[in-house]
């Protein structure tokens, strides 16, 4: 018999994507930080890229658009 495999260590588990994704709806145009359907249209939305929420405005915000010359900059 083969020995039971060890139980996954907690610390080494892969992180859960869409928790980190930004969506977009096509049809309302609202953004969610990992809530692939739309809550208001109940339509699943276009996976834009990694994200999160902004700390000042607490509007969904891309890693690119936050990295784009002309957005703003992370000393403000």
């Amino acid at each position: 018999m083969t020995p039971p495999s060890p139980a996954p260590d907690p610390q080494h588990r892969i992180p859960d994507r869409h928790a980190h994704t930004v969506f977009e709806c096509s049809s309302c145009g609202e953004r969610f930080v990992g809530v692939p359907r739309c809550p208001d249209c109940n339509l699943f939305m276009h996976a834009l890229g990694t994200g999160g929420v902004c700390i000042h405005c607490d509007e969904p915000l891309l890693v690119s658009e936050l990295l784009d010359d002309a957005g703003a900059t992370l000393l403000d």
